[in-house]
């Protein structure tokens, strides 16, 4: 599943006609792929399975991937826990123990699914704008020589702030 569709955008933009739609098809395909590689995100639910986690503080371990959906085992040196010894806390992303975890690195295996089925609606909304910004075109940049000759070059700037300060409530460190 992609964060945006064309239908989607042409929808949020109000746009009636197919006018524009090969221009626009392969900025919402760049799009997608963009804000998902930007921000370390799936659209789509995957799942993990055995992933090596280790406890910082014995007490509780991070899921490595965010927007988890669930977690259907948790093994610790090759043993797998009763579900009532932790408890998953899938909005944070993390797997709290009853007891305790060891702290020994990579002793704890984790089978999980993660990935957004449902975008959050401001992401989709700064997908929506990142397509109207590359479709402006307005992303070249103006540069002066020292002889005060100025020219555009074809390199994007950087994503406009606006945009990019949503895009970072969502990208994974």
């Amino acid at each position: 599943m992609a964060l945006i569709t064309l239908e989607g955008y042409k929808d949020y933009k109000d746009l009636k006609t197919p006018n524009n739609d090969q221009k626009l098809e392969p900025l919402v395909a760049f799009v997608n792929t963009f804000v998902e590689n930007y921000c370390s995100l799936s659209f789509e639910e995957v799942t993990v399975v055995g992933a090596k986690a280790t406890s910082d503080n014995e007490l509780e371990v991070l899921v490595p991937h965010p927007a988890l959906n669930a977690v259907t085992r948790v093994s610790v040196s090759g043993v797998d826990l009763d579900p009532t010894k932790y408890y998953v806390d899938l909005a944070v992303g993390t797997i709290e123990a009853v007891d305790s975890f060891p702290t020994t690195r990579n002793a704890i295996e984790i089978d999980y699914t993660y990935g957004y089925t449902t975008p959050p609606a401001d992401l989709v909304i700064s997908a929506y704008e990142l397509v109207s910004y590359f479709n402006k075109g307005s992303f070249s940049t103006k540069i002066t020589s020292s002889t005060g000759e100025s020219s555009s070059s074809p390199t994007p700037t950087l994503v406009p702030p606006q945009i990019k300060l949503m895009l970072d409530l969502y990208k994974v460190l």
